[in-house]
């Protein structure tokens, strides 16, 4: 089943709700300095910008922090390197020397880069 573009978003709202908070703290506080330059209060608008760096930083903070911890969980799925480990490769190269061998004829077979083997 393919994940949609809405179910991705909140699925990833939900695994990392820090972003989350950090767009709306970041966003409240640009409305804030917005508000503070809109009414010439120099004061208001400062802090607001102060504020924004602020949870800019916090936000960008969490990003790392969910990308590592992603990272390491990933190094941690070791599913997909038991597959390969449990594959006999000795006995996949003997078979596929065999199913060469007896697709060719037998003048063919002389020529074949298997011939010098056995």
């Amino acid at each position: 089943m393919k994940e949609t573009a809405s179910n991705k978003i909140s699925r990833k709202l939900k695994e990392e709700p820090l972003v989350l908070g950090g767009l709306g703290l970041t966003t409240a506080a640009f409305m804030m300095a917005a508000f503070g330059i809109y009414k010439r209060n120099l004061n208001t608008s400062q802090w607001g910008m102060r504020l924004r760096v602020l949870f800019q930083g916090l936000t960008v903070s969490a990003l790392v922090y969910y990308a590592y911890k992603s990272s390491v969980e990933e190094k941690k799925d070791t599913s997909r390197v038991s597959i390969v480990k449990d594959i006999n490769w000795i006995r996949l190269e003997r078979q596929a020397i065999e199913a060469e061998k007896a697709k060719l004829k037998p003048e063919e077979a002389k020529s074949s880069i298997f011939a010098n083997e056995e």
